[in-house]
């Protein structure tokens, strides 16, 4: 049996490594494999390895809360890009900040969290994910597209 992870396990570890919590979801999937979903997201390269080497098509899940993020969630099919654009021109621009890009279109605008907790929408196709969870590269939409870092995290 080989030693090596899958490229997800890989970065999976990765991720840990520099203190995002993770945990495998269903491949080509957002939802969790685990019992407890986001709630099981670790930090631990042992178990992390142990999750990729049984599963190791798993996606990768990111727990925002326990990782200290807040993301904004952009879903352009359900207006996600117009409603941003309007709060962007009545408030400012947004700091630079990672982002992401799923497979299925959307985008993750990813920053580091205010004390407190935070959810919600801010419109049709907006949503704010803090004690939540989001799927990160280099894992596999269900449409089948892969989602990939466009400002990396």
């Amino acid at each position: 049996m080989s030693t090596t992870l899958s490229p997800l396990g890989q970065a999976a570890l990765a991720y840990a490594a520099k203190g995002f919590a993770v945990f495998p979801c269903k491949p080509r999937s957002k939802h969790p494999l685990t019992e407890r979903g986001f709630l099981d997201a670790t930090f631990n390269t042992g178990q992390i390895t142990e999750w990729w080497r049984s599963m190791p098509t798993a996606n990768v899940g990111l727990s925002c809360i326990a990782s200290g993020l807040v993301v904004l969630d952009i879903d352009p099919r359900n207006g996600g890009n117009e409603i941003l654009a309007a709060l962007l021109a009545e408030l400012g621009q947004l700091p630079a900040t990672a982002e992401a890009a799923s497979g299925g279109g959307g985008r993750h605008l990813i920053f580091h969290a205010p004390p407190g907790k935070m959810r919600g929408s801010l419109g049709p196709g907006l949503d704010i994910k803090h004690d939540g969870y989001i799927i990160v590269p280099p894992s596999v939409h269900p449409s089948g597209g892969a989602y990939r870092w466009v400002e990396p995290l």
